[in-house]
């Protein structure tokens, strides 16, 4: 009996095949990454009042006097959380991190740099994360965490010359 099914290309066979290929390059891990937010609504509200003031102040200053009752507007300022983002682990190098303290939020962050090998687009995050928890993801996906051993020689009756 033929197959009569045209709805699914036999196309489609090909690209489904070349699917883990194709993303074999695509580790992604979530992480609780400090970030800020502001509506349009709010730049462009701020980005209005900043045009009329400084209407308002040309204005004044053409007559030849001071304003004083005319007032610079205040920036928005961002609300900031921990908002869970997907990080593509083969796309990014941490080059260094440290564990720091959210005084703000009371819990331990990981505060990294990171570059993005394509495009090389430098940044950083603070991670919501402990140390442990940081340090069993990174082995996770093979990074080694060493300590520097140094080599001590004690000998008291040597002189030096």
């Amino acid at each position: 009996m033929e197959n009569t099914d045209t709805t699914f290309p036999i196309t489609d066979l090909l690209v489904e095949d070349e699917i883990p290929q194709i993303l074999s390059d695509h580790v992604f891990v979530e992480l609780e990454i400090l970030s800020g937010k502001i509506s349009q609504t709010e730049i462009e509200q701020y980005e209005k009042d900043l045009l009329d003031y400084e209407s308002a102040l040309e204005e004044t200053e053409a007559m030849g006097y001071k304003p004083k009752n005319i007032k610079k507007p205040v920036e928005p300022e961002f609300q900031i959380s921990y908002k869970k983002i997907n990080v593509n682990l083969t796309n990014t190098l941490f080059s260094v991190w440290s564990v720091e303290w959210d005084e703000k939020n009371e819990h331990s962050i990981i505060v990294t740099d990171y570059v993005e090998r394509e495009g090389g687009k430098e940044g950083q995050y603070n991670i919501k994360a402990t140390k442990k928890e940081w340090m069993d993801m990174l082995q996770q996906f093979g990074a080694i965490h060493t300590k520097i051993v140094k080599n001590v020689t004690s000998n008291t009756n040597s002189k030096s010359e």
